[in-house]
């Protein structure tokens, strides 16, 4: 599995990021303007601490996605849109099995299991369209397994412009 910190910029009057740092391997989202960069901890953080990528940062007003569970809750009512289907969610502190009694998640149960319990999301597994594994942690990252066809790339691209601009995106 691969893992990319998802990443965009609120200001579309500044170069794209992908455009000012070499970025190897990063998605680019369809608008130019939200990534997901490949990701390990120690790495990205040793990236952030140069001067020089941290002024980019600021000067071109980059954010880093955090979710939350009205993010996590609005992606699975929409996963469709991205040829995904929910298999699991990660909640904190307790096992979503225990709170299902045995029925399938949906956005509509998990709604209500996060409503009434106050838990946090922390993490969501969904299956592409060809049964690849897609992971989404609560920090921003992404996972996606390898081999994934050139319509389930796409289908990322659209999903990383979702998850740093929202459903204005979508239109």
């Amino acid at each position: 599995m691969n893992f990319f910190k998802i990443l965009f910029q609120s200001s579309k009057k500044a170069i794209p990021l992908h455009k000012q740092v070499s970025l190897d391997n990063a998605l680019v989202g369809e608008n130019g303007y939200s990534y997901g960069i490949q990701y390990s901890p120690e790495i990205y953080n040793t990236w952030l601490m140069d001067e020089k990528i941290f002024e980019i940062f600021v000067q071109s007003s980059v954010k880093q996605l955090i979710m939350t569970n009205h993010k996590f809750l609005y992606l699975i009512k929409i996963q469709d849109t991205f040829n995904l289907n929910i298999v699991d969610c990660k909640l904190e502190n307790i096992d979503i099995d225990d709170l299902l009694q045995g029925e399938e998640i949906d956005s509509e149960i998990l709604n209500d299991i996060i409503e009434d319990s106050e838990l946090e999301i922390k993490q969501v597994y969904f299956r592409s369209k060809d049964k690849h594994m897609v992971t989404l942690k609560s920090n921003g990252v992404l996972g996606i397994d390898s081999g994934l066809s050139a319509g389930e790339v796409n289908d990322i691209k659209k999903l990383i412009d979702f998850l740093g601009f929202g459903p204005v995106m979508l239109v």
